[in-house]
Parts: C-alpha cells; structure tokens; sequence
C-alpha cells in the first residue's frame, strides 16, 4: 500500500521526469492519495496530485510497456489512471503506453479536504490525463469512478491531447 498526500504518487514510481523507460511493472497494493491543497491570494490557486497504479507523473519523452495494476487507486482530486495519473511527453510522436492492463478500481472522490466539491479531476482506466502520448494495445478491465464534479472520465483515458489511441 501507497499512502500518503504527494504531488505525484505511483504504486512504483511516483515521477519520471525525462527520458524514462518503464516495463514488466506489476502493482497488487492500494494507491491512495489524499493531497490536496487550496491557496487564496488575489486569485484562487489549487494544487492537485497526480496518482497511477504504475506511476504517478511523467514528463518528457517516455515508453511505458508491459505493466499491469491490480489494486485500487483513489484520491481527492488530480489526474488518476489505473497505470499513469498524468503524462506529458514529448511533441516527437515516440512516447508511448503499449500492452498494459487495468483490472483495479480507479476512483476520485473529486473533493478538498472539507468534502466541497472540485471540478479538478481527470480519471481513466489507463491514464488520467495524458498529452503527446500513444496507445497501443491497452485495456481497462477495472471499474471508474468519478464522484461529486470532476473534469472528465474515461474508460482508456480522461483526457488526451496531441496524438491519441492507436489500437
């Protein structure tokens, strides 16, 4: 089990910041992230983590391969998946999640510490939200759950921007 209230946080790793090569990765433990954080100054500031069965966050050109979570993600808010919370690679058209699988329960409770409502959440079975990335040959065999008011949810992916699902 993975508990705790961080900014990124995976059942076995929390951030890949670069180039980074992750495969065979199983997680079986829960992944459960309570981070939250709220700051008023002259606007309105929400920090929220990133939470993944495999990893948490992951920034720069990545190949994610082979990987499969089988224990529950949860969290108050952010970008959660069943094997990446959030992904952001490179505009190179490299990046890439191939043949993994989600059998675990992926669920935001989409809410701050005092159980207000948020819109700051993006959930999927594989990632939660992910940018400059492909797909290749994933399923999700787990179930989404979006609680109170959240962004968007998918079965594969929340959110996907610059590239997408190939198969």
């Amino acid at each position: 089990m993975v508990l705790g209230r961080c900014v990124s946080m995976g059942g076995v790793v929390g951030l890949a910041d670069g180039p980074a090569y992750i495969s065979g990765c199983e997680n079986n433990g829960t992944v459960a992230n309570q981070f939250f954080r709220k700051v008023e100054d002259s606007a309105v500031i929400y920090h929220y983590g990133s939470t993944g069965g495999v990893l948490g966050n992951g920034d720069g050109s990545a190949m994610i391969e082979d990987c499969e979570n089988l224990g529950q993600v949860t969290g108050l808010s952010g970008c959660m998946g069943g094997i990446a919370g959030r992904l952001e690679g490179e505009n190179d058209g490299e990046s890439a999640i191939e043949n993994c699988v989600n059998s675990g329960t992926v669920n935001c409770a989409a809410s701050d510490y005092n159980g207000g409502a948020t819109d700051l959440g993006y959930v999927g079975g594989i990632t939660g939200e992910t940018k400059s990335f492909f797909f290749r040959n994933c399923a999700n065999e787990g179930m989404v759950a979006a609680e109170n008011s959240i962004r968007s949810a998918g079965g594969i992916t929340g959110s996907v921007s610059r590239y997408g699902i190939k198969q």
